[in-house]
């Protein structure tokens, strides 16, 4: 989160979840409840970290 490393406990459970799911508001809105339910994340930051997990959930499929 801006520009900081930030670790998140559960991820790669999290991408395993919703690889089915087709739309990227859909899968951004997933991963970050799933996120928050484990792990504390500012209010003020919920946008930028839907979209850092939903980067890297990318990363995560294209890997696969």
């Amino acid at each position: 989160m801006d520009g900081k490393k930030v670790g998140v406990s559960g991820l790669t459970g999290y991408w395993r979840l919703w690889q089915r799911w087709s739309g990227p508001v859909q899968v951004k809105e997933a991963l970050l409840l799933a996120v928050k339910a484990a792990n504390y994340v500012p209010t003020k930051k919920s946008d930028a970290y839907a979209d850092a997990l939903y980067s890297e959930y990318l990363q995560f499929t294209k890997q696969r």
